[in-house]
């Protein structure tokens, strides 16, 4: 796999993780089909496949043959709001950044703008 496939396969192996663990794709909910990730994320459909490999073995999905993945993971409440907790107090140190920089990168376009 070269690395820009590689790179795409880690994008929606992210966001497809996050969702399930975030508790916005629940137990026996579907995925997309491979035509529709293909067209989403614009990737072959390898990539897309090696995707849901990913997220099958480990434990975030089931695959049958010729219908579409099905949610199995299962979480509590409280470990979605664990994991969404995580997840974001190890990026305040970016989002602070970002939130500082922003106006400095922001305000010389919008008055060039204006």
């Amino acid at each position: 796999m070269d690395i820009v496939n590689r790179a795409f396969y880690e994008m929606m192996y992210e966001y497809y993780s996050t969702q399930i663990l975030f508790g916005h794709l629940k137990f026996g909910e579907k995925l997309p089909s491979i035509e529709h990730l293909c067209y989403k994320f614009q990737v072959a459909p390898q990539t897309a496949r090696n995707t849901l490999y990913k997220l099958r073995n480990n434990g975030f999905i089931e695959i049958s043959a010729g219908k579409k993945a099905t949610v199995i993971y299962k979480s509590t409440n409280e470990e979605i709001k664990s994991y969404i907790n995580n997840y974001y107090l190890k990026r305040v140190d970016s989002i602070t950044d970002i939130n500082e920089i922003a106006p400095s990168m922001i305000n010389p376009i919008l008055k060039k703008g204006l």
